[in-house]
C-alpha cells in the first residue's frame, strides 16, 4: 500500500502539494508562496543524509530523486526554521 506517502510534518502554515508520489525521479514540491531560501534534505527511513540542496526565492522546488527504488523523506527548511517532511516513494 502507498497510503502511507506524503507531507508528515508542515510548519509552513501553507499547504505543501507534492507530484508525483510515488515519482519515477522527478518530483516538484510547491510550499504555497515564495521564500527567499529553501533548504532540502533527502533522507533514507533510518535518518542518513542522501542529498541536499538550496533554493532561492521560489515557491516550487524541483528535485531529482537519483536513487535506488524505495522510501525515502524530503526534508524542507526556511531560513526562519519552518519545517515539512514528506515521504515519497521512489518507483
Amino acid at each position: 500500500s502507498i497510503s502511507n506517502i506524503g507531507i508528515i510534518e508542515n510548519t509552513f502554515g501553507q499547504e505543501i502539494v507534492v507530484f508525483p508520489n510515488p515519482t519515477a525521479g522527478n518530483l516538484t514540491i510547491n510550499i504555497g508562496e515564495t521564500h527567499s531560501k529553501i533548504f532540502t534534505k533527502i533522507l533514507s527511513l533510518n535518518g542518513q543524509l542522501l542529498n541536499e540542496n538550496t533554493f532561492n526565492n521560489t515557491q516550487m522546488l524541483d528535485l531529482n530523486i537519483d536513487l535506488a527504488t524505495g522510501y525515502y523523506y524530503i526534508e524542507i527548511r526556511d531560513s526562519e526554521d519552518k519545517k515539512a517532511i514528506i515521504k515519497i516513494l521512489k518507483k
